[in-house]
């Protein structure tokens, strides 16, 4: 697992940083630049389930 603030730091050192988008070719060359063999990209949402009665 790589840390978010790693990843930005690559995409802004490099021209990705001014792209809205990323094809999958750039994709691939990150994750080399990062020695990665996966990348899954996210974001986590809190949430919270309340349970009434019926």
């Amino acid at each position: 697992m790589i840390e978010a603030g790693i990843v930005d730091n690559l995409l802004l050192g490099e021209e990705w940083g001014k792209r809205r988008q990323i094809d999958v070719q750039t994709a691939a060359e990150i994750g080399r630049k990062l020695g990665v063999e996966v990348v899954i990209v996210g974001s986590l949402t809190p949430f919270d389930i309340s349970r009434g009665g019926g």
